[in-house]
């Protein structure tokens, strides 16, 4: 009698964890629902103040819409991702795609040097979790200051992974997208050249 009890009340409990289980996986699929629809407004409401074409389609209120700085576009990876402002304390890599503080966006045909960062693991600010999946002569886009930039990806290599950046100054316009590689020591850095710019 007593085995029967206690294996009664175990069966009780897998029960009740599993609800508990099933309830949790309800709630994270709802709140990131709700983080891609307040993405996609974001990203709607940038290009909105830069054409008048997709005024119409911004779905939150203002107040809830973040003030991207500029989009990142990476079709082979299915990635669009709104860029916060250096300067923002949101310019995290534990929150969003890390612009490094020595970057220099394209201004007045200048050179331009920019370093993204992000995760690559499996949660949700993993953006750069499929990024080992490029290779070269892909297509990265950058939208900022009114015009679309494009990259195409020249070549990679590795660096330690010590939070620091080593690279060397050229005299091309380039873009740096930098992750972890998984279960290493060590990141990868995919370096892509600026081909074109366009007014959008």
């Amino acid at each position: 009698m007593v085995n029967h009890n206690i294996s009664k009340k175990s069966h009780y409990l897998i029960i009740i964890i599993l609800i508990l289980f099933s309830l949790s996986l309800i709630i994270l699929k709802h709140n990131d629902s709700l983080q891609d629809k307040k993405e996609q407004a974001s990203i709607d409401y940038y290009f909105s103040k830069k054409t008048s074409d997709t005024k119409n389609t911004i779905s939150l209120p203002e107040k809830e819409i973040t003030p991207y700085y500029a989009i990142l576009k990476i079709p082979k990876i299915n990635l669009t991702k709104g860029l916060v402002s250096p300067d923002s304390k949101d310019n995290n890599v534990n929150k969003n795609i890390y612009i490094a503080k020595n970057s220099l966006f394209p201004e007045d045909n200048k050179i331009s040097h920019i370093i993204l960062a992000a995760h690559s693991g499996y949660n949700c600010i993993a953006y750069f979790k499929d990024l080992n999946k490029l290779v070269s002569n892909d297509d990265i886009y950058l939208y900022y200051n009114s015009k679309k930039y494009t990259y195409r990806v020249a070549f990679s290599y590795e660096i330690e992974k010590n939070g620091y950046l080593t690279y060397n100054t050229r005299s091309v316009s380039d873009l740096y997208l930098i992750t972890c590689l998984k279960n290493t020591d060590r990141q990868i850095v995919y370096v892509a050249n600026l081909i074109m710019e366009e007014k959008i």
